[in-house]
């Protein structure tokens, strides 16, 4: 299990090998497991998480598993408001329209992609 120490270095490892999808996975599932508490979540947020997860899910919009953990993170970051507004200028909202449009009959990626979807929406609207 990933310790919240990893944080930084997960993010380092997901930037520095952008074309590895086992380690854009790797990284997308060790961030959701430490994404639990407010402080990981700034963390996150501070290492660049948004912008490495957008980037995995941008990159490998044919893995299901990268799209489905990578859009769990980001649903998890928007728990904090002050993350919306950097998840949508790093490109999430066409990451995540991208991600439902190749994979339309996965449930479980629609369940997790369509609340924070939603939410991004409205917020860029209302800006």
């Amino acid at each position: 299990m990933a310790r919240s120490e990893n944080v930084e270095e997960i993010v380092a490892v997901m930037e520095q090998q952008q074309e590895i999808a086992r380690v854009q996975e790797g990284g997308s599932v060790g961030l959701s497991m430490l994404a639990s508490t407010p402080e990981n979540l700034e963390r996150i947020f501070q290492a660049g998480g948004i912008e490495a997860i957008v980037s995995a899910i941008s990159v490998f919009r044919g893995d299901i598993s990268i799209q489905k953990e990578g859009c769990r993170v980001l649903s998890q970051l928007a728990s904090l408001p002050m993350n919306l507004p950097k998840i949508s200028e790093a490109g999430g909202i066409e990451a995540i329209v991208a991600a439902l449009e190749q994979h339309k009959e996965d449930p479980e990626l629609h369940r997790e992609a369509l609340p924070l979807l939603v939410i991004l929406v409205l917020l860029h609207e209302n800006q």
